[in-house]
């Protein structure tokens, strides 16, 4: 992935949010893979609080 093209961060949601990682935490894609891949599948349907969660937290410096 290109350093200035593509942002990738990620929020599990189920009864609680979590920011796993923000969106400048990694720039290579297999390091975004593998991240992915080491968090666990939650599940849930409560999007609205993962979508406030985005807003608020996800464009701020990451300290992963």
């Amino acid at each position: 992935m290109e350093e200035d093209t593509v942002r990738v961060g990620l929020i599990t949601y189920r009864h609680n949010c979590s920011v796993i990682f923000k969106l400048n935490a990694f720039s290579r894609k297999d390091d975004i893979k593998r991240a992915v891949m080491d968090t666990p599948y939650v599940g849930g349907t409560s999007i609205a609080p993962a979508i406030r969660k985005a807003q608020t937290d996800m464009f701020t410096v990451s300290t992963h």
